[in-house]
């Protein structure tokens, strides 16, 4: 094999599992098999790896996975906890003053509700959650999927309590302490794209542009609580933070321009709603405590006494040092630590426990366990097996040296212009893969070395990688699907995704801009 086309070889497994899922429409878990299967064949045969490697590479494929799948899992049950709750209902009572004010429903419902959703729980749950919510308020079913799909996309790097930076953190080496500001300064400027697209997607322009100063508030809060809990040991909230503020900032102002109307469309979405779930209807603040209760426990754990001493009961394995016959040789070193109880996974999980008990005092008898584990299951099943099987495709590149190469070869062609390429190939993982998680586990570890051959900023080069995996992963088919199918619109998926293409588009390339020009680009 030629040098150049050996550098270049990494690429043929993922651009066969974007083959196989864009083109042909296979799952993420069935098109990561077969792009396991092809980069273990290719490191064997072209790169001389042997099944020690093959095999000492998927153990830590399985150690650099734990972590991210256990706060899948856990933010997915609590959020299933809740919905079997009628939690959501809380909301939508206490937003009912917003039905005859749309540019501020679509902010407050569609941008910061779907923002604090996706703080939780992820994958696909803002859009199926915020679109019926949407379609109560009066909003046309596609509008309802769209609001939502764009809204939430700024949020994705920092959500499911900071999953895709975990990823990033697991992948690099890098400390979150390192690369989190950066990230959030460049998602704030996306925040603001975000709601911009949104409203002006549910009411025109004309509308936005007669409200723009609620709009215009609500970005500063919501990038402001992003920016601070980024900067902090408290990263993993920052999602989560950020849409706490833009809620109270939406439902604060429609509280004090209340009127006295006692009917209207309001009225209609709390009756809806009080029919779809069974049981009393909840009070928002105790619909919302397990969140509240969520912050506390995360930010405890991270007290630094306390972190120092749940860091103890971190496992990891020793892996022995491998090579391949051409040359190519891996120090031994130990896996990335799994925190199987102590974690964030392990921590979100058992306020989804007490959840549970919380509404079962508050009257709500449904709210046992069995009902959300079944969701759980059913929703966090394929994303984990494809997550699996991803991380494990990336360790063989990686371990069989064809990551490097492929990075040296992008230094050599792209030199310090390999900066504006990064948001892009962000934005193709998040298309192959669905998630920003999946997209950083595939290329944060090639532009890392890339970035460092030429000296660019590693931190603005790994924010600029989770922009585009954050804008592109509203494009996944699996969460647009979940959106219009809670709108009775199933089948308009390709519709939908060409109307969220250009804004997300256009708000990498503008984002990008803004990183790169303001000067934090250059090396370091």
């Amino acid at each position: 094999m030629a040098p150049n086309l050996r550098s270049a070889a990494g690429l043929l497994p993922v651009l066969l599992v974007f083959i196989l899922i864009m083109g042909r429409r296979w799952t993420g878990a069935r098109a990561g098999a077969a792009g396991w299967l092809a980069a273990a064949a290719l490191a064997w045969v072209g790169f001389g790896a042997g099944a020690r490697l093959l095999v000492v590479s998927q153990v830590g494929a399985v150690f650099l996975a734990a972590d991210v799948l256990a706060i899948i899992w856990a933010a997915l049950l609590l959020h299933a906890v809740m919905e079997q709750a009628g939690a959501f209902r809380a909301v939508t009572a206490a937003a009912g003053r917003l039905a005859d004010r749309p540019v501020l429903a679509a902010a407050t419902i569609g941008w910061a509700l779907a923002t604090l959703l996706q703080g939780v729980a992820g994958f696909g749950v803002p859009v199926a959650v915020v679109a019926p919510l949407l379609l109560g308020l009066g909003f046309a079913p596609e509008a309802a999927v769209i609001i939502p799909s764009l809204g939430h996309g700024w949020a994705v790097t920092f959500g499911s309590i900071g999953n895709a930076m975990q990823a990033m953190v697991n992948a690099t080496g890098l400390e979150a302490a390192y690369l989190a500001p950066r990230s959030a300064w460049l998602a704030s400027w996306a925040g603001l794209g975000c709601g911009i697209a949104a409203v002006a997607a549910a009411c025109g322009w004309r509308r936005l542009l007669a409200r723009w100063w609620e709009l215009l508030g609500m970005a500063l809060l919501m990038g402001a609580v992003q920016m601070l809990l980024a900067t902090t040991a408290y990263w993993p909230l920052a999602s989560l933070g950020s849409g706490l503020a833009g809620l109270a900032w939406g439902l604060g102002l429609a509280w004090a321009g209340r009127t006295t109307a006692t009917s209207g469309p309001s009225e209609a979405l709390g009756g809806q709603m009080a029919q779809s779930v069974p049981g009393p209807r909840l009070s928002l603040p105790v619909a919302m405590a397990p969140y509240g209760l969520l912050w506390v426990t995360v930010v405890a754990a991270r007290l630094p006494a306390v972190a120092d001493l749940l860091g103890r009961a971190a496992w990891r394995l020793s892996l022995p040092a491998t090579a391949t016959s051409m040359g190519w040789h891996n120090a031994a070193a130990p896996t990335v630590a799994f925190h199987p109880l102590f974690g964030t996974g392990p921590w979100v999980m058992m306020v989804a426990v007490v959840a549970c008990w919380w509404y079962r005092r508050h009257g709500i008898a449904t709210s046992t366990l069995a009902g959300p584990l079944r969701s759980t299951v059913r929703r966090a099943a394929r994303p984990s097996a494809a997550i699996l099987l991803l991380v494990g495709m990336g360790e063989i590149l990686t371990a069989s040296g064809m990551t490097h190469a492929l990075a040296l070869l992008a230094a050599a062609v792209f030199g310090q212009a390999f900066a504006w390429v990064v948001p892009w190939i962000g934005a193709l993982g998040a298309l192959i893969t669905g998630t920003n998680t999946n997209s950083n586990l595939l290329f944060a570890r090639m532009e890392l070395v890339a970035a460092r051959s030429v000296g660019l900023d590693l931190p603005t080069v790994m924010a600029l990688q989770n922009l585009g995996g954050a804008m592109a992963s509203i494009l996944s088919p699996a969460k647009i699907m979940v959106g219009l199918s809670t709108v009775g619109m199933a089948g308009a998926e390709g519709r939908v995704m060409r109307r969220l293409a250009l804004p997300a588009g256009l708000i990498i390339l503008g984002v990008t801009m803004i990183g790169l020009l303001s000067g934090a680009g250059g090396s370091r």
